[in-house]
């Protein structure tokens, strides 16, 4: 789809505020940061990410849910922060991984009528996870179709980047070319024997924000969080990044990348760059040395306004 194609669908949005309701931590810093406020409750955590997104423009608004952890907490965590769930009018899968679709068959199971979920093909595709070749292996099973929609959810599958409303939309599957994004697969096993994957299906959410530029949403980052940010600035035409958050994939990634990775977040001057879930402690600590005017930790709890 063009740039001008995109820009003409989905517009540009007044205002938006980002829930973290899964992640491996709870955030309950004190620290004070423009933008960012931490909510009370009990929350719980797990290896695993979901995000409230609720998104105005002008007197209509609209909330989606990208992600649903591994599923031990989001229910938890919802009721914690009185979410009411039926107010989510589409659920975005970033990618199959169980730490990130564990939670929507639940989550679907609590809402009344049908749910678009929006993911990529591959995004259900049964596969067997092996760490390493000739390591052990285990099962890797991602939300079946059949039982998505046995619970309400109604499947929309794409590889294209998909309007979602006023300023916002998915990236679709992401052109992967920064040269120093290491990206590297799992392996897995299917019908031709072992071979890696390049978890293709993985995309972010997009917000064209008024007066802003892009708040870029990313659930793990397989894709590479530069070549991710380069997608949005493609899709939109629009230059300016006010926001990062999410997972950036960098866990246990080589020095280089991190320091390239770091180099580029500063150039964008971003208001809020927040790495969380698999960025990687070494990373993480990096950015909040580094980028220290724009940085923002992140967990269960966290808010996000813009």
């Amino acid at each position: 789809m063009s740039v001008s194609r995109v820009v003409e669908l989905v517009g540009e949005a007044d205002h938006i505020v980002i829930t973290t309701l899964a992640d491996n931590a709870v955030n309950s810093s004190a620290e004070k940061k423009k933008h960012v406020e931490r909510l009370r409750g009990r929350f719980t955590a797990e290896h695993g990410i979901s995000f409230l997104i609720e998104v105005k423009q002008g007197r209509n608004d609209k909330m989606f849910l990208m992600d649903t952890g591994q599923g031990f907490t989001l229910k938890h965590n919802m009721k914690q922060m009185r979410i009411d769930a039926d107010r989510i009018e589409c659920v975005v899968i970033s990618h199959g991984h169980y730490d990130h679709t564990g939670g929507l068959i639940e989550f679907l199971k609590t809402v009344d009528g049908d749910v678009p979920v929006i993911a990529h093909p591959d995004a259900f595709k049964p596969s067997i996870w092996i760490r390493r070749k000739g390591s052990v292996r285990r099962p890797y099973l991602p939300v079946s179709v059949d039982r998505l929609e046995s619970v309400g959810g109604r499947l929309l599958q794409t590889k294209d980047s998909f309007p979602l409303f006023a300023g916002t939309l998915t990236t679709g599957e992401v052109v992967r070319e920064t040269p120093f994004e290491d990206l590297k697969g799992v392996f897995y096993l299917d019908d031709n024997g072992v071979v890696e994957s390049p978890i293709l299906d993985d995309q972010s959410i997009i917000v064209n924000l008024k007066k802003k530029g892009l708040v870029i949403v990313s659930g793990c980052g397989h894709a590479g969080i530069v070549n991710i940010i380069e997608q949005a600035r493609r899709l939109t035409g629009v230059n300016r990044v006010c926001c990062v958050v999410g997972g950036f994939h960098l866990v246990g990634s080589s020095e280089d990348r991190m320091n390239r990775t770091i180099q580029y977040l500063k150039g964008l001057n971003a208001d809020i760059v927040s790495p969380m879930h698999c960025s990687g402690f070494e990373f993480t600590l990096k950015a909040a040395t580094e980028l220290s005017d724009c940085f923002a930790s992140n967990g269960i709890g966290t808010q996000i306004t813009l």
